[in-house]
C-alpha cells in the first residue's frame, strides 16, 4: 500500500530544493514537501561544512524547522560532498530515514573501487562509518541498470477536494554495467565521480532533476524518458563540460537550473557551460567567477501547487546569484 501524507489545503502545497554551495568547494541540496509552513516530507543530498559551520544544519533546523530527515542520500565519496554528513545522521536521522549509499564503496581498501588517499577526505569517511556503525541505519547501496531507472520512494500527498498526488524518487544513475566491469577488472582507483547517485523526484509529472558529480560516461546511459517534461536540474558537476550531454534529454525550456562553485582545480562552473544551459531557462548559482570571500550561498526554488496553476519563486542567499 502506498504510503499517504495529508495536507491541509490545496493552496497550501510547495515543493522547496535548496541548494547550498560554499566558497570554493562543497555542495548539499534539500528537498522538501511543505504544508504551508509546515514540512512533510525532507530529503537532504550530501553535505558539507566550513569551519565547522554545516549550513545545510542550520538551513533544515533555524530556518525550516526540521527535525527529521526522510531520506539522506550520500552521493559518492568526495569530501565537498562528504564533510558534515555524520553530524547530519547524528542530528537528524533515525530508524524511519531511508539511507541511500554510493555503490562498491564500503570503506574497505582492497574491495571499494575508489581508494581514499587524502588524509583530511579518509577522516571525513571514517567519521560517517562510524556513526553509521553507531545509529545502525537502514542503508540502500544504488546502482542502474542502463536506460533504466530505480525507484527509492512512493507516496501520495492527500487532500480534501483534491486529487490524490504522486510523488516518486528515482535514482537514474550510477550505471551498473559500467561499475561492473571495474569490479571485474578488479580495479580500486576509479574516479569517485563515477559512483555518483542522480535523482529525479517527479510530483505528478513536475519533475526535479538533482544531478550530484554525475559524468558524461553515466549520462550516456541514463532513462532519458524520465526527463520528459523535466523542469528544475541541479547541473551536474560544478557545471564542467562533462555536463553537457545532458542538454541533450531535456525538454526545450525548462524553469530553471541551478549550479554551485568549485574553485579549487580551475574555475567551475564553466561559462561556455552555463550559456549552453541558459538556453534551456534562467540558470542560478551559489557564487560567482570571482571567488566571492563570502562563506557561502544558497538558491532556493519555491514550486507553488495551487488548484489550477504551478508558481514558482527564486529567493538567493549570500553569494548567490542568477547568472
Amino acid at each position: 500500500m502506498v504510503r499517504q501524507l495529508n495536507l491541509s489545503h490545496p493552496s497550501n502545497l510547495h515543493a522547496v530544493i535548496t541548494i547550498i554551495g560554499y566558497r570554493s568547494q562543497g555542495e548539499s541540496v534539500i528537498f522538501r514537501i511543505v504544508d504551508g509552513i509546515e514540512t512533510k516530507y525532507c530529503l537532504v543530498v550530501d553535505s558539507y561544512k566550513l569551519k565547522q559551520r554545516n549550513v545545510t544544519l542550520e538551513f533544515l533546523i533555524d530556518k525550516y524547522n526540521v527535525s527529521h530527515i526522510d531520506m539522506l542520500c550520500w552521493s559518492h565519496p568526495h569530501i565537498d560532498h562528504s564533510k558534515g554528513l555524520s553530524e547530519l545522521i547524528e542530528r537528524l536521522c533515525g530508524e524511519k530515514t531511508e539511507y541511500i549509499l554510493p555503490a562498491h564503496f564500503y570503506n574497505q581498501p582492497g574491495i571499494d573501487l575508489v581508494t581514499i588517499q587524502n588524509k583530511e577526505e579518509k577522516v571525513t569517511i571514517d567519521e560517517i562509518f562510524n556513526i553509521n556503525s553507531k545509529t545502525k541505519l537502514v542503508a540502500t547501496s544504488v546502482e542502474v541498470k542502463t536506460g533504466s531507472h530505480n525507484q527509492l520512494e512512493c507516496f501520495t500527498l492527500v487532500c480534501a477536494g483534491l486529487e490524490p498526488i504522486p510523488v516518486g524518487i528515482f535514482a537514474l544513475t550510477p550505471i551498473s554495467s559500467i561499475l561492473g566491469d571495474y569490479v571485474v577488472s578488479k580495479k580500486h582507483n576509479i574516479d569517485p565521480n563515477e559512483l555518483s547517485i542522480s535523482l529525479l523526484i517527479d510530483i505528478n509529472g513536475y519533475k526535479i532533476f538533482l544531478g550530484a558529480d554525475t559524468i558524461r560516461t553515466h549520462i550516456a546511459q541514463i532513462d532519458t524518458s524520465m526527463l520528459e517534461g523535466c523542469k528544475f536540474v541541479k547541473i551536474p558537476h560544478h557545471g564542467s563540460s562533462t555536463s553537457l550531454d545532458l542538454l541533450n534529454y531535456l525538454p526545450v525550456s525548462i524553469d530553471a537550473a541551478c549550479t554551485t562553485v568549485y574553485h579549487l582545480k580551475g574555475d567551475l562552473p564553466e561559462k561556455s557551460v552555463i550559456d549552453r544551459y541558459k538556453t534551456k531557462g534562467p540558470v542560478f548559482c551559489t557564487g560567482d567567477y570571482l571567488r566571492n570571500n563570502r562563506h557561502s550561498g544558497a538558491v532556493e526554488f519555491d514550486v507553488l501547487f495551487d488548484e489550477e496553476n504551478i508558481e514558482y519563486r527564486v529567493v538567493c542567499y549570500n553569494a548567490a546569484k542568477m547568472l
